[in-house]
């Protein structure tokens, strides 16, 4: 808290000299008033007065402060008070049928936790992954998921699998704690899968041992996985990638915002990113493995990632971030590009692949000072976001554009979960409608709901057919009367001559309102489309 203790005098300075305070010198005070403390105490202070916004800035700015028994604290603070806890939230009286992804999950599941040593550990942080994901997707059966959840779901389990000491020789957890899938699996009908049974069968030897090291509040680990898949990732969980991938367009609009040059360099207009799409769905934790040793890694960026996303209740962090991160390797990137352009025919491939190489490269291998440098940069670049811009870029249920956007002021914005509910639903509709769509047409349609001109040119955009009929048709009209007009070949005359003339019979008539001689106004185009000789028009005359 160095730069916290450095700040003192400068809140003391402010103070004297007057003046409302900024939301920076609110927090230096309160934590002033902790006499060294330390973090933990003005955590807890905060969590006992309810002090959100404290909470948040705290999250936000200092989360290489917060041990994980801070951290979980935090979040389900933070995450329940975004979604609260209601009737509905809570009622498992029914028990829930199997849900069509678990198949899935247990192949997922089963590959999570490889890095960890500690084989006993491995196991029960499996088994309590795998007993998250599917009591989330029974209860509500109709998010989908996909391939990364279990990575997100898996932050979430390292933070609440909380060390009670550092000895290593072994690790167990409370029964009430370990009884696994007897909640929301045992039903009549379920065919329990193998995966599962040894997870159980795993977690149940641990009870017997009498030391136990850990322990594990699943209540509080459920409500933030729950609020946080709801809050933050609804556009991944449809039955396609479609609303995935728009988020992804983002990263594109950024990098011109940060780098215009490196933007046109590598074509970035022409280049669907697929390149980031791992990154964004998992939100960077498939590649930043926290779990060497658990209770070693609390500083994990993984973690710091998660604090940001969470205390600015915004979605738009992760593709900051990824956007950061390319323009922080342009150099890397440009060497690469000069080195492969000769070896590649398409450049979109070409440039796919270097940078997924090159930002692969970093998520793994760079070190924490980098990492921190990009997350206060995201903070400063949330400012880049221009909702009135993106919104054609977004379906208009995204969490991007209703429950993640990115807030500056540090009052939790407060949503119930019939809203949620009916902000998904109409995802799936619009998912179902945009199927057949590309890429680009997705955002002429999310356009088109926007007014009028935008439906009737995505109407032509779309019907090509159609618009082509349309087109040749009037340029059929007009080459009629072109013709019709130059068959005798009078067109100066009847121009010039013919239709001025009438119109100034016909503005004279008008402004000669003294006038008792009875006029009558004769269409200036009336003769247009008559066989007379124009010749025999008689002139108007100049007395008029």
């Amino acid at each position: 808290m160095t730069d916290i203790i450095f700040n003192k005098q400068l809140l003391r300075n402010r103070n004297v000299l007057g003046g409302g305070r900024s939301l920076e010198e609110k927090f230096l005070l309160h934590y002033s008033e902790m006499n060294g403390k330390g973090p933990a105490a003005f955590v807890q202070k905060s969590l006992t007065s309810r002090d959100l916004p404290m909470l948040k800035y705290f999250a936000m700015n200092n989360s290489g402060d917060m041990t994980n028994a801070l951290r979980k604290e935090v979040w389900y603070t933070l995450l329940n008070a975004q979604l609260p806890s209601t009737k509905m939230n809570d009622a498992d009286s029914i028990k829930p049928k199997k849900h069509k992804d678990e198949d899935q999950v247990v192949l997922d599941v089963n590959r999570s936790f490889g890095a960890l040593k500690n084989l006993s550990q491995k196991e029960r942080l499996r088994a309590l992954l795998q007993k998250m994901i599917i009591k989330i997707l029974r209860k509500y059966p109709q998010l989908n998921y996909y391939q990364g959840y279990h990575d997100v779901v898996s932050v979430f389990v390292l933070v609440f699998f909380e060390r009670l000491n550092k000895n290593p020789t072994f690790h167990s957890i409370k029964r009430e704690e370990c009884n696994l899938l007897n909640e929301t699996m045992d039903t009549d009908n379920d065919v329990i899968e193998p995966g599962i049974a040894n997870a159980a069968e795993t977690c149940g030897d641990a009870i017997d041992e009498k030391d136990t090291k850990f322990v594990l509040d699943e209540t509080k680990l459920f409500r933030c996985i729950e609020s946080f898949t709801l809050l933050y990732l609804r556009d991944f969980m449809t039955d396609s990638l479609d609303f995935a991938v728009d988020q992804l367009k983002m990263i594109p609009y950024l990098i011109k915002k940060m780098d215009p040059e490196l933007y046109q360099i590598l074509h970035l207009d022409k280049i669907e990113p697929f390149f980031a799409l791992s990154d964004i769905l998992t939100i960077f934790s498939h590649n930043q493995k926290p779990y060497e040793d658990i209770g070693s890694t609390e500083h994990s960026i993984i973690f710091f990632i998660f604090d940001l996303i969470i205390s600015t209740q915004s979605m738009y962090i992760p593709l900051i971030i990824y956007a950061n991160l390319v323009v922080s390797k342009k150099a890397t990137l440009l060497m690469e590009y000069d080195l492969n352009v000769a070896n590649f025919e398409n450049i979109p491939d070409m440039v796919h692949a270097i940078i997924q190489k090159v930002i692969l490269t970093q998520t793994i291998f760079d070190d924490e000072n980098c990492w921190r440098s990009l997350l206060t940069e995201a903070k400063i670049n949330n400012s880049l976001i221009d909702l009135k811009h993106i919104r054609g870029m977004l379906n208009p249920y995204s969490v991007l554009l209703t429950t993640s956007v990115s807030h500056h002021q540090l009052e939790l914005q407060v949503y119930d979960l019939p809203y949620i509910l009916e902000l998904f639903d109409k995802e799936v509709v619009l998912n179902e409608k945009c199927k057949s769509f590309s890429a680009n047409d997705r955002q002429l349609f999310y356009q088109g709901g926007r007014s009028s001109y935008n439906r009737i040119f995505y109407f032509f955009e779309k019907h090509k057919t159609i618009f082509l009929i349309y087109k040749l048709s009037l340029f059929l009209l007009v080459f009629a009367i072109t013709v019709k007009i130059l068959k005798d070949g009078h067109l100066k005359k009847l121009v010039a001559r013919t239709y001025f003339q009438r119109l100034h019979h016909y503005y004279g008539t008008i402004i000669d309102s003294s006038s008792t001689r009875k006029r009558l106004w004769v269409d200036p185009l009336s003769r247009l489309f008559k066989s007379a000789k124009y010749s025999h028009i008689p002139d108007i005359p100049s007395s008029l």
